[in-house]
């Protein structure tokens, strides 16, 4: 098999909200977490993505994501960029 071809395969996208501007009720704007081969790169964090994304890592720590990628310096795609770093922060710390 060509190397290519193994490329994709423990690859996956997770849509964790793909509103536009303004969440709607019981969605969240733009975020989508990007893992392939053990690294997990998420791409935006709009209103409402982190709850979802700590669900997805299951740790309210935000231990897991090994990068951020923000498309641009709007809210609905970095809002909850801050609350990523506060849950890494005061989650690293012992109680």
């Amino acid at each position: 098999m060509p190397v290519w071809d193994d490329c994709w395969v423990s690859s996956r996208v997770v849509v964790l909200g793909s509103c536009g501007a303004w969440p709607e009720p019981g969605r969240a704007c733009s975020s989508f977490v990007l893992e392939h081969a053990g690294f997990r790169v998420v791409l935006d964090l709009g209103y409402g993505t982190l709850p979802r994304l700590l669900t997805l890592l299951g740790s309210s720590s935000g231990d897991g994501v090994d990068a951020v990628i923000v498309t641009h310096a709007h809210p609905d795609h970095m809002i909850d960029l801050h609350g990523l770093f506060r849950a890494r922060w005061f989650g690293a710390r012992d109680a």
